[in-house]
């Protein structure tokens, strides 16, 4: 079976558009700060990663199916706001709004949690 590509274009616009009230609330305080060409700016890893189930980074605890799954993973970040996308294919499955360590030593690891692992320590 053979595992797309991201498609990072799609991938930075989903993630705009799910970020968008805090990107117009930095604009905003950038603004007011005198600094008129405020942009969102993002820092984009992407990285193969295989799961025990057929559901890869969205399993939730429900059933799925046993096989190993490949899957690419794309974290992108907002630099600015801090706030981080995990995208499983070009599917978001979850945003991290504060990264702690765990986290950020999971990424240098390139093995993130599932969606609801995340859910329990990011």
């Amino acid at each position: 079976m053979a595992t797309e590509y991201p498609n990072l274009p799609l991938i930075e616009e989903r993630f705009a558009n799910a970020i968008q009230k805090d990107i117009t609330e930095k604009k905003e305080q950038e603004k007011a700060a005198g600094n008129k060409w405020y942009r969102p700016a993002f820092e984009v890893q992407v990285f193969l990663q295989t799961f025990p189930n057929t559901a890869g980074i969205f399993e939730n605890g429900g059933i799925s199916g046993s096989a190993i799954t490949p899957m690419y993973i794309t974290i992108i970040e907002e630099l600015t706001t801090g706030i981080i996308g995990v995208f499983g294919g070009n599917t978001t499955a979850y945003l991290v709004t504060d990264a702690n360590d765990l986290f950020r030593e999971d990424v240098k690891n390139r093995t993130v949690k599932t969606r609801k692992e995340a859910a329990e320590v990011y």
